[in-house]
């Protein structure tokens, strides 16, 4: 799991930079856009990160690990995309 952070962690440094290079290029609504994404990213990262166990479900690219699944007894919102705004569990 190092490895994933320090490549998610180096990508997320190299895209922070094209950001700030871009901010006077492109209009603002793409700016908060890209921001969303990363937020987004960030989130499920997160999730992804503070997992206990590493429980499994299919995905169209095979088996994955179930990051965003409430666990019983889990009182929290459900967990909306920021860029997309559904849920993350209505695939």
């Amino acid at each position: 799991m190092r490895t994933v952070q320090d490549i998610v962690l180096n990508s997320y440094q190299e895209l922070q930079l094209i950001r700030f290079q871009a901010e006077d290029l492109v209009p603002e609504s793409s700016l908060e856009l890209f921001d969303e994404i990363i937020a987004d990213a960030s989130m499920k990262l997160r999730m992804l990160n503070d997992l206990d166990a590493t429980p499994e479900k299919q995905m169209e690219m095979g088996i994955g690990i179930d990051y965003d699944r409430r666990r019983p007894g889990d009182v929290s919102e459900r967990v909306f995309s920021g860029v997309t705004g559904q849920p993350l569990d209505a695939r």
